[in-house]
C-alpha cells in the first residue's frame, strides 16, 4: 500500500473519531458519579475489562492531575485486567469515579489495588509480540512524543490508549525510559486526557536556566508542549515535571497558543528546542498546509515568525554537520511522512535549499528526535504504523509498535547533500551469535551452510552484494522477498535507489516477529515493513539472476529486549 496516503488518511480519521468520542463522553452528567478512594500502598489500580461491554467513562483523580478515559468494564465476564500505574502516589489518595448506574455499582467493588498486573499471559512473552521493538504492555500506541535525554536516561513518551488497543478515543502520553536505547523500562502515564480535552502529540526539553520559573529544587525542570484538543479547539498547552519526567503538572496559564487557523484547520504537534545562537526557544508547529515557526524567551509567550508550506503533521527541525564537519552544518526540516528539506535557519526563518527529498518508503510515520542527546547525536524514533481492514472492531489487547532507534546524519552524495538513517550501534548489545562470510556467490553451498546454522528469528543482517552480469538480486526473509532490479533501479517496486546502474547493493536489515526494517545504501533509503512471521517457519535465502557475489555478510542473532523483563 502507499504508506504516505494511508497514514495521512488514517491519522485524520483517528482525530475525527477522537473528537466524536470526547463529545459523547463529556456529555455525561457530572453530578451522577460513584467513587472509590484508595490510599496508595501498591503499584496498580486494576479494572475488569470486557470487549463486549458498552463504553463508559472512568475518571482517575490523582494529586495535581485528573485522567479521563472511555473503558469497557464488566463484573461477570472479564477478558483481562486493565491496569493503571499509581506508584508515583504511594502514601497519597487517588480516586476512581464511574457514572452512577446499577451495573457500575457492582463493577466498582471489583476495582482494587495490586502489585500484580494480573495478566493471563506473561507480558512481552506473547507469540505475536515484537521482541526488538518497543510496544505498550496493554493498549494502543502511535506518535512518539517528548523525546528528551535527562539525567542519564532517554525518555520516550508516546501517544497511548492505556486500557485497550482501540483506534481513537482519549489519548494519553505513555512513558518508557532507557539508558541504552535498547532496553525499555515501563513508567506510569505522564500527561492525560481530561475534561479540558485530549492530550495529543508534542515534545519536551530541559529548562536549564529556569526561564519558565517552574523549578523548585536542584532538579532541572522538564517542560513539555503538547496539543490539547476538543471539538472546534486545537490549542497548544504546557506541562512541566520536577521529578525527572515521572509526573507532569499542567501550567495554570494554558493555553500558551490558542487556536488560530491562519493557514487552515489543523494546528498540532509542537516541536520545541532552544536555538543556541539566539538564546531563545523555537516551536515548529503544524498549521493547515505546512510548518509554522514561533519563538519565545520564556516558553510561555510565543511569537509567530514564518511558515513553510508543503508538510503534514509532526514537524521536526534540527541542525547537523555535513560529513561530520563541524564547520559545515545544515538544517533539516521534515513532516510526519519523513519527507524532508535541507537548508539554513536563522532562528526565525527556515530557508530551503532543496526540493522535498525522500528516504522513507515504508510504514514509519510521525518520527521525532531526542532533545539533549549525548555527543550531539540526532537519534530518531518513529511509529511503525499498522492499519488493517476491521481494525476498529478488532479485539486486540495491544497494538502498534515503535521503529528501532536510528541515528541521522548528513552526507554529501553525487546528487547533493542527503539525510542518512542507520540503526543506533547499541543494537549490538543484543547480539548472541554472529555468522559471517566473505566473497562467495549468493547461491553457493557455503552460503547455504551458514544460513542453515541460524536458530533465532530475530536478526540483524548486514551485507553487500556485488551485481555481476545481473539484473536482479534479492533476499527472502521468513517468506518476505526484498528484491532489487538493476534495470528499473527500484527495490520492491517502490524504493528508488538513484544511480543509473549500481555495482554493489548494501543492505542492513532488522528482523522481528511482526516487522522487517530495511536500510539501503548506508541509510540513503529506508523502509519499515509490517510483516507477521510469528507463525512462519524460519527461512533465509538469496535470489537473483547472474553471478552475484556476497562481498561481505554478517548475520547477528538477537536476544529479546524483554529477556530480563519482570
Amino acid at each position: 500500500m502507499k504508506m504516505k496516503g494511508n497514514n495521512v488518511m488514517s491519522k485524520r480519521l483517528l482525530i475525527l473519531f477522537c473528537l466524536s468520542v470526547f463529545a459523547t463522553l463529556t456529555g455525561l452528567a457530572q453530578d451522577k458519579r460513584i467513587e472509590k478512594t484508595f490510599k496508595v500502598d501498591k503499584t496498580y489500580i486494576l479494572l475488569p475489562y470486557c470487549f463486549e461491554s458498552p463504553e463508559t467513562e472512568v475518571q482517575l483523580v490523582m494529586p495535581n492531575s485528573k485522567a479521563v478515559s472511555p473503558i469497557r468494564l464488566n463484573n461477570s465476564k472479564i477478558d483481562y485486567w486493565a491496569f493503571w500505574d499509581v506508584s508515583p502516589y504511594k502514601g497519597k489518595k487517588v480516586q476512581v469515579l464511574l457514572e452512577d448506574t446499577p451495573k457500575n455499582r457492582e463493577i466498582i467493588d471489583l476495582i482494587e489495588l495490586s502489585d500484580d498486573p494480573r495478566q493471563d499471559t506473561i507480558l512481552y512473552k506473547e507469540k505475536k509480540r515484537q521482541q526488538i521493538h518497543y510496544s505498550p504492555p496493554i493498549g494502543w500506541m502511535n506518535d512518539p512524543n517528548g523525546l528528551v535525554y535527562a539525567n542519564g536516561m532517554y525518555h520516550f513518551y508516546y501517544q497511548n490508549k492505556p486500557f485497550a488497543a482501540m483506534v481513537g478515543g482519549h489519548q494519553f502520553w505513555g512513558h518508557v525510559v532507557s539508558s541504552d536505547l535498547v532496553h525499555w523500562r515501563q513508567m506510569p502515564q505522564a500527561i492525560f486526557s481530561n475534561d479540558k480535552g485530549f492530550a495529543f502529540s508534542g515534545s519536551a526539553l530541559i529548562d536549564y536556566e529556569n526561564v519558565a520559573g517552574f523549578q523548585k529544587e536542584k532538579e532541572k525542570t522538564i517542560v513539555a508542549l503538547y496539543t490539547r484538543v476538543r471539538p472546534g479547539i486545537s490549542e497548544q498547552s504546557m506541562a512541566y515535571s520536577n521529578d525527572n519526567g515521572l509526573t507532569y503538572i499542567d501550567y495554570e496559564g494554558n493555553p500558551v497558543l490558542e487556536t488560530r487557523e491562519k493557514f487552515g484547520k489543523g494546528e498540532r504537534d509542537p516541536k520545541i528546542f532552544r536555538y543556541e545562537k539566539g538564546g531563545h526557544f523555537v516551536m515548529v508547529l503544524y498549521e493547515g498546509d505546512g510548518n509554522s515557526i514561533y519563538t519565545s524567551a520564556d516558553l510561555k509567550e510565543w511569537t509567530y515568525q514564518s511558515h513553510v508550506a508543503g508538510f503534514y503533521e509532526c514537524p521536526e527541525l534540527f541542525e547537523l554537520p555535513v560529513d561530520n564537519d563541524e564547520g559545515h552544518k545544515k538544517w533539516v526540516m521534515y513532516g510526519g511522512d519523513g519527507d524532508y528539506m535541507i537548508g539554513t535557519f536563522d532562528g526565525k526563518t527556515f530557508s530551503p535549499e532543496t526540493d522535498k527529498l525522500k528516504y522513507n518508503y515504508g510504514s514509519l510515520y510521525a518520527a521525532q528526535t531526542f532533545n539533549s542527546a549525548p555527543d550531539k547525536r540526532r537519534i530518531q524514533i518513529g511509529w511503525g504504523s499498522y492499519f488493517y481492514k476491521g481494525i476498529r472492531e478488532a479485539r486486540d489487547k495491544y497494538l502498534q509498535s515503535a521503529t528501532f532507534p536510528s541515528e541521522l546524519t548528513l552526507k554529501t552524495t553525487p546528487e547533493g547533500i542527503r539525510l542518512l538513517i542507520n540503526p543506533v550501534p547499541e543494537l549490538s548489545l543484543l547480539y548472541t551469535k554472529t555468522h559471517s562470510i566473505d566473497n562467495v556467490k549468493t547461491g553457493s553451498e557455503e552460503v547455504k551452510e551458514v544460513l542453515s546454522n541460524i536458530k533465532s528469528k530475530q536478526l540483524h543482517i548486514v551485507g553487500g552484494v556485488e551485481l555481476i552480469n545481473s539484473s536482479t538480486v534479492g533476499i527472502d526473509v521468513n517468506g518476505y522477498k526484498i528484491e532489487y532490479g538493476n534495470n528499473t533501479r527500484v527495490l520492491n517496486e517502490k524504493m528508488e535507489i538513484g544511480s543509473p546502474v549500481i555495482k554493489e547493493l548494501t543492505l542492513e536489515i532488522i528482523v522481528d516477529r511482526l516487522s522487517i526494517e530495511v536500510y539501503i545504501n548506508n541509510g540513503l533509503q529506508y523502509s519499515y515493513i509490517n510483516y507477521d512471521s510469528s507463525d512462519n517457519e524460519w527461512g533465509l535465502s538469496f535470489t537473483g539472476s547472474g553471478s552475484n557475489v556476497l562481498k561481505h555478510l554478517e548475520i547477528h542473532e538477537l536476544k529479546s529486549i524483554w529477556e530480563d523483563h519482570n
